[in-house]
């Protein structure tokens, strides 16, 4: 069989599915407790997000041009519907599509529906207009829909590691094996969105089973890790939780609901002061059970049995974003493989900024005037010294209007990360990243800035 690259050959078994329907998703298995299928599409109440959620409605374009204007219009993958949409949005949203289909004389128009679109309705309508593959919105989220999926077998799901490097071990592409044959063509079917870090690969229709908020068997687990956890453990008598995929945590196992959210607003209390721990609380659901073959496998993806088909959970290795997915053809126009582009050239490039920001050299601290930070002045003046330890960057800001006395003053000075300095002023980015010994200089925020080539450095 035809498939990706990799730089050693290597490809790696992340589990294998079922898909009895023929229609596949793939979606943030984190989030699937929001996933409606049947129901119209409401939030629980204790959810952050419900009230904002629950008073969204559904717009649908209809009219002789109802599709070249929604193509135009450009708010979401359907062009027929507009999904989720707040209340109060609902006008400016027509005024503008009217205006649009004014200019191009289209005949088009908005009509608010009555009743909300269910989720797994909204798979047949974006496999329509996708021609058997789509995206499909479900509350802000963005899942990938395709159909023509084999029926009659286990589906392999497989990785490709990123190749050698700062990004070594990551996954640089996950996808579905669909069918055996010569790939004669790829189209792009859009980006699923993530928030919790991992993806879920399920039959469509089996997604309907899925219970991600209560538990199957009544119990829950409550874990926790970190700096201060095994002091707070010793404190709530929260045993070790003796586990080679989660080492150096503790908690409770197997503890009745009840039992359960006492023990959850004890350690609540504890993380509200200056403790340094994370907690986690796990209701034995369906995401629980597929969850625990992910954090101890290698490949950190586990499969789950679900009305009559097998789902398979993993996690991105990249954390959140938007990831590309794209689907392989044979000359035929059969689907091969469903494909998500995990280390692509987008998301490599934000790992690396993430990192630069948050362990890298934006991480380290600069000593920046008051007049900056507190009297929202300008950078009209910095130079960079030798750090003074490791977590020091040597840069010192300045507004350029202190004087000596102002400097010398340790109260007008505040220690900041560079990342922090960035949101002051963004124009400082490529500056920052220039070596010791440099100093720059500005007359006013309207201009660029200037290396000063004869700074004094003295003894600095």
């Amino acid at each position: 069989m035809s498939r990706p690259s990799s730089s050693d050959g290597e490809l790696e078994q992340l589990g294998s599915i079922t898909c009895p329907s023929g229609i596949l998703l793939i979606l943030d298995g984190g989030l699937a407790w929001m996933w409606s299928h049947d129901r119209p599409p409401l939030l629980p109440e204790w959810s952050e997000i419900a009230s904002s959620a629950n008073n969204s409605v559904d717009l649908a374009v209809r009219g002789a041009n109802a599709i070249e204007a929604g193509v135009a219009f450009d708010r979401q993958f359907d062009p027929c519907y507009l999904y989720d949409i707040p209340r109060d949005g609902v006008v400016r949203i027509t005024e503008s599509f009217q205006r649009l289909v004014l200019e191009r004389k289209l005949q088009a128009s908005i009509e608010l529906l009555k009743e909300r679109i269910p989720h797994r309705r909204r798979v047949d309508h974006a496999l329509e207009y996708g021609r058997g593959t789509g995206v499909v919105a479900f509350h802000g989220m963005w899942a990938i829909a395709a159909s023509g999926t084999p029926t009659d077998r286990s589906l392999p799901v497989m990785g490709e590691r990123m190749p050698a490097g700062s990004n070594a071990g990551r996954w640089r592409r996950v996808w579905i094996e669909l069918r055996d044959g010569r790939v004669a063509s790829t189209r792009a079917v859009g980006h699923v969105l993530v928030d919790e870090a991992r993806l879920m690969a399920v039959d469509a229709d089996a997604l309907g089973a899925w219970n991600d908020i209560d538990p199957l068997d009544g119990k829950a687990d409550i874990v926790f890790w970190g700096r201060d956890a095994a002091a707070v453990a010793a404190e709530l008598g929260a045993p070790e939780i003796n586990s080679i995929a989660e080492p150096h945590t503790f908690g409770w196992t197997d503890l009745l609901i009840r039992d359960a959210w006492e023990h959850t607003e004890r350690v609540q209390r504890e993380h509200s002061g200056e403790r340094k721990f994370a907690f986690d609380f796990r209701p034995h659901t369906h995401l629980w059970q597929v969850m625990r073959d992910v954090r101890a496998t290698p490949t950190e993806s586990g499969v789950l049995d679900l009305e009559g088909s097998r789902l398979c959970m993993f996690t991105t290795s990249w954390g959140d974003g938007a990831f590309p997915v794209e689907a392989d053809f044979d000359a035929g126009g059969q689907m091969l493989r469903l494909r998500v582009e995990l280390g692509c050239e987008e998301i490599v490039k934000r790992q690396a900024e993430v990192e630069e920001l948050w362990f890298g050299e934006f991480a380290k601290q600069a000593i920046v005037s008051a007049r900056i930070v507190r009297d929202k002045q300008p950078v009209r003046f910095l130079y960079r010294e030798a750090p003074d330890h490791d977590n020091d960057s040597g840069w010192r800001v300045f507004a350029g209007d202190e004087s000596d006395e102002y400097v010398d003053d340790a109260n007008n000075a505040v220690v900041l990360p560079l990342r922090e300095l960035l949101q002051i002023d963004k124009e400082l980015k490529e500056i920052l990243r220039t070596p010791a010994r440099c100093a720059f200089e500005r007359a006013n925020s309207k201009v660029s800035f200037q290396r000063v080539e004869d700074f004094n450095f003295g003894d600095r």
